[in-house]
């Protein structure tokens, strides 16, 4: 699911840079306490390395949409 959303912010015209950094803000925020192999989602981390694995695709995309927009402002 994460890799869908994050083709579909790059192909919507949003940076999908900002996918991976969001993860590792949302890690530094704490733990539930619950370990990864018990839990329904990947660890927040791990969310955001494999996004970083994915951004030269989406980076591309992103790259070839009509309208970019990055940080809440248009960058056409």
């Amino acid at each position: 699911a994460d890799e869908i959303g994050l083709m579909l912010m790059a192909k919507a015209g949003y940076d999908p840079t900002e996918a991976p950094l969001f993860w590792g803000r949302f890690a530094q925020g704490g733990s539930t306490g619950t370990p990864e192999w018990a839990s329904t989602h990947p660890s927040d981390d791990r969310r955001a390395a494999e996004l970083t694995a994915k951004l030269p695709t989406a980076n591309s995309i992103y790259e070839s949409s009509n309208y970019r927009f990055g940080k809440g402002e248009a960058l056409v």
